[in-house]
């Protein structure tokens, strides 16, 4: 009789996400993938010393939360990955010459990139607009930040040494990061992966405190 009774209980406690799970809405992808690609800005300090370029985008979640027929809105777990990429501005360059004058690197330096790459956990909350499915959604997270400065400068060995402007300088620094934004899915047809749009503001920590990145992305969502 007592196995009985758990084997029921287990039953009843089961029942109840299978059954939320059979309401969920048709359609609605319980995981989720996207990639993407965009303009990334510079802001904060850093804002001075490079201009934005390009960005790449990644991400992969599951939903805790599903949609459902009477519900319009669901709650996932994401992991994102972005890689920006940004140059150094000639101003930030001499600046960087006057104030180090024995780096003999820094002073044949003639140009510079700097990268970033981060990776981010963002809980995120869909909600559709639309009887199409299409949706608005916001999130807000933490993550890990690396910030990688490349300072170039002539090549004066032959192009079978240095096919390119040979490095002179490097410096890395990684620390965590805090990270928000928003974006639209857009539905175009039942079953097809969603074009999006979106923005986000990702802001490093301890070392990296005065980089603030501000990327536009578009891609595909499935």
């Amino acid at each position: 009789m007592l196995c009985f009774c758990r084997a029921s209980l287990l039953f009843a406690v089961l029942a109840i996400p299978l059954s939320a799970w059979g309401q969920t809405a048709e359609g609605f992808h319980c995981f989720t993938l996207s990639g993407g690609a965009g303009y990334s800005a510079i802001a904060g300090k850093d804002g001075s010393n490079l201009n934005g370029e390009w960005e790449v985008q990644a991400g992969a979640g599951f939903a805790v939360v599903n949609e459902t027929k009477t519900r319009h809105w669901s709650f996932f777990l994401n992991f994102d990955y972005l890689f920006d990429h940004a140059s150094v501005k000639s101003n930030a360059l001499a600046q960087a010459r006057n104030l180090n004058p024995t780096n003999i690197a820094l002073l044949n330096a003639t140009g510079g990139t700097t990268r970033f790459q981060v990776v981010a956990f963002d809980p995120t909350v869909r909600r559709r607009v639309s009887k199409g499915g299409s949706e608005v959604y916001l999130f807000g997270g933490f993550g890990w930040f690396h910030r990688q400065v490349d300072l170039t400068g002539v090549a004066n060995q032959g192009s079978l040494l240095q096919p390119g402007s040979p490095s002179l300088f490097l410096r890395n620094s990684s620390s965590g990061s805090l990270d928000a934004g928003g974006g639209i899915n857009f539905k175009v047809k039942k079953g097809w992966p969603m074009p999006y749009v979106e923005i986000r503001v990702v802001h490093g920590l301890a070392v990296n405190k005065s980089t603030t990145l501000v990327p536009f992305g578009a891609g595909i969502r499935w």
